[in-house]
């Protein structure tokens, strides 16, 4: 399970459903996650099951503002992010 920092972005609600992420295609090959996969979302309490889709060129997390608020993000958090192969849980911790 590989460990790294990761900036977080927040995108229009209307642009991207509350049940997807969008990860930039070299972080998804540094937590080797499935592309286009179904994954947990862990950040603290907090879980959700979501689609990820891989974004070229990009070294981000980007997620909608409801699922943003939802979280008690503000502003653009960088975050440690980890992923388990075996459970399929990207965790996410300040």
């Amino acid at each position: 399970m590989s460990k790294f920092k990761i900036p977080v972005q927040t995108v229009h609600s209307g642009i991207l459903q509350e049940n997807a992420i969008m990860l930039g295609d070299k972080s998804m090959k540094r937590l080797k996650i499935p592309a286009h996969g179904i994954i947990h979302l862990s950040f603290g309490s907090f879980r959700q099951e979501v689609t990820v889709i891989p974004v070229p060129k990009a070294d981000s997390l980007r997620v909608s503002e409801g699922l943003a608020r939802r979280l008690g993000w503000r502003g653009r958090p960088v975050l440690n992010a980890s992923y388990s192969t075996s459970s399929r849980i990207l965790r996410l911790v300040r």
